[in-house]
């Protein structure tokens, strides 16, 4: 029930304002892609480990399951790592050579 009102109340406003800032080449959306990755990531990955313990369910229609939660799964945490890289060249570059540097 939590992960319904993590997906309604976060998940959805945050995808359309995204699609917004995608276009306008907003500077935040890469920070705001990151945390939508990592949740994502976490709420499917849950539901990855929960399917295996489900019970009724045949080896054949776990499998199925698994076909459609592990690649969201796997694009999750691609997106996850390029919206991190992104942010990181975004911190790095506002600091600066001389801004960074320790006497």
């Amino acid at each position: 029930m939590a992960y319904m009102w993590i997906e309604a109340l976060y998940h959805v406003p945050i995808s359309l304002w995204m699609v917004w800032g995608i276009f306008k080449d907003h500077p935040l959306v890469p920070l705001h892609l990151l945390i939508f990755a990592l949740e994502v990531a976490v709420t499917t990955l849950t539901c990855v480990v929960d399917i295996s313990d489900w019970e009724g369910y045949t080896s054949a229609q776990k499998s199925d399951l698994y076909g459609l939660y592990v690649p969201y799964l796997v694009l999750a945490c691609l997106m996850g790592v390029d919206a991190f890289v992104r942010v990181k060249r975004q911190i790095l570059h506002n600091i600066g050579p001389e801004k960074g540097k320790t006497a």
